[in-house]
């Protein structure tokens, strides 16, 4: 059996307060809230986490992160965590930690040592700077990850065409259209081919005022004479 969509569910007495933990925890608000005392995150595709108002219960759960040490880090500052010593085991190449949310639910984290190719933190800094970008209205951040020869394509259900936009685009204007936004990228397939490129697939979300937009990216990266650069982008949104 080939599943193509998990969730994980855990109940919590203080539902308000739950959500405000879990919100810091994924550091974004709900993808979805069917009803009270009820929230949902896809936190990659196909696989949601369930906050439910309830006797306390569910888990384990874990997270798998890009760093370990930077989410551990970040969790017990923000959270003000006590969380264990990252575990490690010869012969296993992932390392973990375990804590709890404070009904006492266990969650962990875990960082997977195998295949790391070295432009996914490339990403995660790029999409980092457009929300910081939003913040500050300013697109160099944004504009420095751009190859000189970068092309972007974005599309939406009812266009019959889509016109392809360059290095120079109208980012400023973007950004001030937009306040309190954030921007997160979840990865779902690294490809490498020729020319020193890799293509990525994966799922934007852009939180625009709390509320969720999503769109289904197609990258292509290329590691030039400075670097990893964004060469194309073809943006779909999903609704």
């Amino acid at each position: 059996m080939t599943y193509s969509s998990v969730t994980t569910q855990m109940r919590i007495k203080d539902f308000s307060e739950g959500l405000a933990w879990y919100e810091i925890l994924f550091n974004r608000k709900p993808d979805f809230v069917p009803h009270e005392g009820f929230a949902e995150w896809e936190l990659v595709p196909g696989s949601w986490f369930q906050l439910a108002e309830g006797e306390p219960g569910g888990g384990p759960m874990r997270l798998g992160v890009r760093s370990i040490e930077k989410e551990r880090g970040r969790l017990m500052t923000e959270l003000d965590l006590e969380i264990e010593p990252i575990q490690r085991r010869d012969g296993v190449p992932a390392s973990w930690c375990t804590f709890e949310d404070p009904e006492g639910n266990k969650i962990g984290l875990f960082e997977d040592h195998q295949n790391q190719h070295p432009v996914i933190q490339v990403v995660e800094d790029y999409f980092m700077e457009w929300s910081k970008g939003y913040v500050s209205k300013r697109s160099e951040g944004i504009r420095a990850f751009f190859s000189k020869s970068f092309t972007g394509y974005w599309g939406k259900a009812g266009l019959e065409s889509i016109e392809p936009y360059g290095h120079d685009y109208g980012l400023d204007d973007v950004l001030r259209q937009i306040d309190r936004g954030e921007k997160q990228f979840h990865l779902t397939s690294l490809v490498e081919r020729g020319g020193g490129e890799v293509l990525l697939t994966g799922r934007e979300t852009n939180m625009i005022q709390g509320k969720a937009y999503s769109a289904q990216c197609l990258l292509v990266w290329r590691l030039e004479d400075d670097g990893w650069r964004l060469l194309r982008e073809h943006i779909e949104l999903e609704r």
